[in-house]
């Protein structure tokens, strides 16, 4: 096939200077399809031959060395890439957007996400499975907080009346009302239990706490056993916000506090999750560092994964104790359905907005050296894809002019 001249010659991108007719060549008959899809690894090789790239020489040294050698250079460039949410591949928003989809729904995503991902099949499978665990922990500690308006606050410990007494807010001791635990006249903190109808205290019926009146204390972290932890959730819902969502989203007489709370948790944790198995730092490091990057991020989620499951047997047990697990129940189904609505039009709204800033940076800044001086680090760089839309879609237009 000959050289390509005139407008089809202006089309190579900066830097790429003459190319041989035998490369350019090799890269035109790719496939016989007239649009090679843009996500794979030939596609990538077909355009950096385009443009005159050596694709080894744009990753570090070591890359293509010792045993954790997995990939190919064109398809380490895929991989890499997907790990920088690429959204734009193509000038096809819908085509993007269906490939974006693919990648990033949660439900989608588990039997059309790409082969070359970060995130392999199995891995979005535990992260989701997890992520039931959490919104179950979410649900069972809203059950609990939700008995904070009753100025519900649990007595701790063997002292006074014992473990697992209601205190009785606000009460009176030696003149002084008081709406949380105190530390007068004792060595901890504690309440009353018992109070006369004018609300003083009946000696003898006290007991520690580190609660109060429907608020935290600043104190309520102090509980040092496990099995205490029921005493410390009307404390906590103050300090996580389920109080404020508790009052703030009451609909129609119906408690959507619990829903919108976990959903909203639910998006922060998928969020947190997704990135930390992508493990961006390392993605273009070498093979080594790479394997040992994603080995520690896996590490890191196991042991996120045990504390969430750790309290899960006891608050069970607890809130079936004490007829919570409806509430539980109710916020768990509804909070999934709504995570999983709003994550879906984040998503879309996110593409739709990151799709046109990627079209705005399209360029990539030319040298492998450069693309790998600025592209190690943990937020993605929009203009350090290896391939851009404005590449490929030059590289489509060379091969319609020579068809």
């Amino acid at each position: 096939m000959a050289e390509p001249i005139g407008e089809a010659q202006s089309l190579r991108q900066d830097g790429a200077g003459l190319i041989p007719p035998e490369l350019y060549g090799a890269a035109i008959l790719l496939e016989e399809e007239l649009d090679p899809d843009p996500m794979e690894p030939e596609t990538y090789k077909a355009v950096c031959g385009f443009l005159g790239r050596d694709m080894v020489e744009e990753f570090p040294p070591g890359q293509f060395e010792g045993e954790y050698v997995e990939f190919t250079p064109e398809e380490l460039m895929v991989r890499q890439d997907l790990a920088k949410n690429k959204f734009r591949w193509s000038d096809d928003y819908l085509g993007d957007r269906g490939r974006f989809l693919n990648q990033m729904h949660p439900i989608l995503a588990c039997f059309r996400a790409h082969r070359l991902s970060v995130i392999d099949r199995k891995e979005r499978i535990v992260v989701y499975v997890v992520q039931i665990f959490w919104v179950l922990l979410v649900s069972l500690t809203w059950a609990f907080a939700g008995q904070c308006g009753g100025g519900l606050c649990s007595t701790v410990g063997t002292a006074g009346v014992g473990a697992g007494h209601p205190c009785v807010f606000p009460f009176t001791h030696q003149g002084r009302r008081h709406e949380k635990c105190t530390t007068a006249d004792h060595t901890g903190s504690w309440c009353s239990t018992e109070t006369l109808d004018n609300g003083e205290h009946i000696l003898g019926e006290w007991g520690n706490c580190w609660c109060a009146r429907g608020n935290a204390a600043p104190d309520c972290w102090k509980v040092s056993n496990i099995w205490q932890i029921r005493s410390v959730f009307c404390c906590m819902a103050d300090h996580t916000g389920a109080e404020w969502f508790a009052k703030t989203f009451t609909i129609w007489k119906y408690d959507l506090g619990g829903t919108v709370y976990a959903s909203l948790l639910n998006l922060i944790f998928s969020f947190g999750s997704f990135q930390l198995m992508i493990c961006g730092c390392v993605q273009r490091a070498s093979a080594a560092v790479r394997r040992g990057g994603e080995l520690a991020g896996h590490v890191i989620y196991a042991v996120f994964t045990i504390l969430i499951v750790l309290p899960q047997p006891y608050l069970i047990i607890y809130a079936y104790q004490h007829n919570l697990l409806g509430v539980t129940m109710w916020v768990f189904f509804t909070s999934k359905i709504g995570s999983y609505a709003a994550l879906t039009l984040l998503q879309l709204a996110g593409f739709h907005f990151i799709w046109e800033i990627q079209a705005e940076h399209a360029e990539n800044s030319g040298s492998g050296e450069e693309v790998e001086k600025h592209s190690r680090s943990c937020i993605p760089d929009l203009s350090k894809f290896h391939v851009t839309s404005s590449q490929y879609e030059a590289f489509l237009l060379s091969r319609k002019k020579l068809s």
